[in-house]
């Protein structure tokens, strides 16, 4: 998925049985330096923002799937704008 800066995108996170589903501005994706494959993911969230060190699990054009230790995932979709009728 293309990730692009200043931008809405929908999340959905899941932890068990649960999902919660929010909207967060700005994620930013960076490579951790000398762990390959792990990465550290940010976005912005209730006016704080927040990181987590996981690995991508899926990365498609339409969604990106990240899990953190312990097995909590985040999926990310960007966020459509819809026009008024």
């Amino acid at each position: 998925m293309e990730i692009k800066e200043a931008h809405f995108y929908e999340m959905i996170v899941s932890a068990g049985s649960a999902q919660r589903k929010s909207r967060v501005f700005n994620l930013r994706l960076s490579e951790i330096p000398g762990q390959s494959g792990r990465y550290q993911i940010y976005y912005y969230d209730c006016g704080t923002t927040h990181a987590f060190q996981g690995k991508i699990l899926e990365n498609t054009n339409e969604k990106l799937l990240f899990e953190i230790d312990g097995g909590k995932q985040f999926e990310f979709k960007p966020l459509r704008r819809t026009r008024p009728k």
